[in-house]
């Protein structure tokens, strides 16, 4: 009896051991080349992040002054909500403290973006790429460089957001709730896009209404606090919504490009087009058509541009609905 059950054990262990195998070969494979492009991505930038010129070093200074008694807000101006500042004097003063943080949290993002699509190898595994190819240390401050950020009230926001979607997909409401109520102290549109998360988290029934209601007098404490904190200073008025950043012809033509009201027909037909590609790659798809799916998929990327992210949103909000 026992000459035939060990060899039974031995090939069920045996077609365990390939299952097991075939089935993590993949994600491993993809946790390797991810890693290869990150470091790829550091050595051929090293060094070459900082720009003194552009306002990069406004966040290098301010953290400095905070340390030393100076007051946000009152001493020294600031247009963004007040956790970043106060958050970078943990760190230390030095280049290498900073780079080290940027290199942490750009680490936090990448790994929230795998753990978030890890059920599908291939959708983790070429968000994150993006991530690390486009974001994580290109050699300029406009958005592509997480180690010295044009401001780090940007980049650790984002770092919060991405543990947020992190948590939400894998149902774990309490830390995506405390995640969100960090970023919304970031930035003024990071708070904006937690409102947004806070409608589709209630229309999905990610969280319960306790949780929302919970969420909600959480932030409002925490406004609470800051308003306190910051009672003998101006900080809203003439620093975050600050008129010469909300009010006057040049804030106007700016908000007029970066809300798109200025190239609002074009970038409807943009928009449209991209939207009628996205419909057609599907379909072409769906015919087994592969090389005319990639002509579609590279003439799209050719000519929309960025039309394709606005026509993906109106996809998604349709598919909420």
């Amino acid at each position: 009896m026992s000459e035939g059950v060990i060899p039974s054990v031995a090939r069920n262990l045996g077609g365990w051991w390939r299952e097991t195998l075939a089935s993590r070969a993949p994600r491993f494979l993809a946790a390797l080349g991810i890693t290869a492009v990150v470091a790829f991505a550091l050595s051929q930038s090293w060094q070459c992040w900082l720009d003194p010129i552009i306002d990069t070093g406004r966040d290098l200074y301010i953290p400095e002054q905070l340390a030393r008694g100076a007051k946000l807000y009152r001493d020294i101006r600031y247009q963004y909500p007040p956790l970043a500042p106060y958050l970078l004097t943990l760190i230390g003063r030095s280049l290498a403290a900073y780079t080290a943080f940027g290199i942490a949290q750009s680490a936090v993002i990448a790994a929230a973006l795998w753990v978030s699509l890890r059920r599908n190898t291939v959708a983790a595994a070429v968000a994150t790429l993006f991530f690390v190819a486009l974001s994580f240390c290109g050699a300029s401050t406009w958005g592509a460089n997480f180690i010295f950020p044009y401001t780090y009230a940007a980049t650790i926001g984002m770092a919060f957001l991405m543990i947020a979607l992190a948590a939400l997909v894998h149902e774990r409401v309490p830390i995506a709730f405390a995640a969100l109520l960090l970023a919304s102290w970031c930035k003024v549109e990071y708070a904006m896009a937690v409102v947004i998360v806070l409608m589709v988290v209630a229309i999905t029934r990610r969280a319960t209404p306790r949780q929302i209601g919970a969420f909600i007098a959480a932030w409002v404490a925490s406004a609470a606090f800051v308003g306190l904190l910051f009672r003998d200073t101006k900080w809203l008025s003439d620093n975050v919504f600050a008129s010469a950043l909300t009010a006057g012809a040049r804030a106007k033509h700016f908000y007029s490009f970066v809300a798109g009201t200025a190239t609002w027909r074009d970038q409807a037909l943009i928009t449209l087009a991209s939207l009628a590609g996205i419909v057609a790659v599907v379909l072409l798809l769906r015919m087994n058509r592969p090389l005319l799916t990639f002509g579609a998929i590279a003439l799209g990327a050719g000519i929309a541009s960025h039309g394709f992210f606005r026509a993906w949103a109106i996809l998604e909000v349709a598919a909420l609905a």
